[in-house]
């Protein structure tokens, strides 16, 4: 199982690291004329079989889903994920250090024990915790519910 939090969310920053140096992230924007040609014939033709094999790979993904998975299992654990993903974001993004603070001051000696490398993996000690935590509190749900149903386990409801 893998979670993951966005370095650029995370504690709202706005810089990454650059050769030792915080710099400002440009917000995203398209131009008039950029847009005016993404909606263009031309851009529409160039572009006609990366978008096929889009469309093909998402149809394929569904097929494996509805076939392999079952789409409730699917969905069931994608609640779970995004439950995981926002309880990540209350609990561990506002305690993550990252190597630029929110206004651009290199701090990667404090970063250092809280990401893998740079800005990769930035808060997996909080989330690793915060997942032990999520097991041990699920597990201590589980063995209430031992004792009243002698022999019944959560595996038979998988």
């Amino acid at each position: 199982d893998i979670l993951i939090s966005s370095s650029s969310k995370v504690a709202g920053s706005s810089f990454f690291m650059r050769f030792g140096k915080c710099v400002k992230l440009a917000k995203a924007f398209v131009s008039p004329g950029v847009q005016k040609y993404l909606d263009s014939n031309a851009w529409n033709s160039q572009n006609f079989g990366d978008v096929l094999l889009h469309m093909i790979a998402n149809r394929s993904l569904d097929l494996t889903i509805d076939q392999s998975i079952g789409r409730k299992e699917f969905e069931r654990k994608l609640e779970e994920y995004k439950r995981l993903k926002a309880l990540d974001q209350e609990i561990c993004a506002p305690t993550t250090i990252l190597p630029c603070s929110k206004d651009g001051k290199n701090q990667v000696g404090s970063s250092r024990e809280n990401c893998y490398a740079e800005d990769y993996g930035c808060g997996y000690p909080c989330i690793d915790r915060m997942l032990k935590d999520e097991k041990l509190h699920s597990k201590s749900q589980r063995d209430l519910w031992k004792p009243a149903f002698p022999g019944w386990s959560f595996a038979t409801l998988s």
